[in-house]
């Protein structure tokens, strides 16, 4: 077929009629043959962060499936990144192995958050070990029961003087020892999923306490995270998210009895000795960030 010059033919499939050929148009005519695009827009394959967009944090996530990524987002490969742990000091760009800040105790000294449970209570004479770096707390102390916080001996302060024997208390309230701990962990900026703390108890009156082993010498040592959940139960509240728990137990009350029970250990109140009590705070790469430590010293009653 020819055409006289001057004479060609309107386009012969302009579908869309805007005097051109183009993608719209041989779409149309592969239609004529049963073949056709949906016009839907396709899912995107790896979308990360779900933002709508492929940018650079997937590529990050898809180079992860491959065992390349950088978790502290300091620049390095962690392939290449001796330090990865964002709890330690010198964990950006290229500084060498982890080192962290060393923990600190302020003795004898209050928190700079204030008591909120119970009633009455104050943050004062207590043990706050500190970790400065990432702003982390973590304090212990007595509470003389129905009286108030009891201040350490001034040879030891790290040591707490009480009286042996069953606190006089008002009617309704529970019974057990005259003295409670008192606990107050506050992680600043970050909570309690970021990090592992964990709690010591030590019910045998016997003075053998040993700070190298600490699971062979409390009584009770564990996880936070493994208590949260009976504490979310038990209050609704969501701990793993949350950046400060306080706490103030005796070691007679149901909870805590029934856990050294089940360790053939009785807790007795008229029983003179030395009890210690401790909390230790973690990263999740296994390096002790800040602690505090305290002993109870139990006495007869001179009354």
């Amino acid at each position: 077929m020819t055409f006289a010059q001057g004479t060609c033919p309107a386009l012969l499939h302009d579908s869309n009629d805007n005097s051109s050929v183009e993608i719209a148009d041989v779409l149309s005519i592969l239609s004529f043959f049963g073949a056709s695009v949906e016009n839907e827009a396709c899912p995107l394959l790896h979308d990360s962060n779900d933002n709508g967009t492929i940018d650079i944090s997937d590529i990050l996530s898809i180079l992860s499936l491959f065992g390349v990524s950088d978790s502290d987002d300091d620049g390095l490969w962690d392939n290449a990144d001796d330090c990865t742990d964002t709890f330690a000091a010198n964990y950006i760009g290229d500084q060498g192995t982890c080192a962290y800040c060393a923990p600190v105790n302020d003795l004898n000294s209050s928190p700079e958050e204030a008591i909120t449970i119970g009633s009455g209570l104050s943050n004062n004479h207590m043990n706050v070990g500190i970790d400065a770096c990432n702003g982390t707390t973590v304090s212990l102390g007595v509470v003389e029961r129905f009286v108030g916080n009891v201040e350490p001996q001034s040879v030891n302060l790290t040591n707490y003087q009480v009286n042996n024997g069953y606190a006089d208390v008002p009617g309704g309230a529970e019974p057990g020892a005259r003295w409670n701990y008192l606990l107050s962990v506050n992680l600043g900026e970050h909570t309690f999923e970021d990090v592992d703390v964990k709690f010591g108890l030590d019910f045998d009156p016997s003075d053998n306490f040993d700070a190298s082993n600490l699971e062979g010498s409390y009584t009770i040592f564990g996880s936070f995270s493994e208590a949260f959940p009976l504490v979310q139960t038990g209050t609704g509240i969501d701990y793993a998210q949350a950046n400060i728990f306080q706490d103030s137990q005796n070691f007679d009350f149901g909870f805590w009895s029934e856990l050294a029970s089940a360790v053939d250990v009785a807790f007795d109140p008229n029983a003179v000795g030395v009890y210690n009590v401790g909390v230790y705070v973690y990263s999740l790469e296994g390096a002790l960030l800040t602690f505090s430590e305290i002993s109870v010293q139990v006495i007869h009653d001179s009354e």
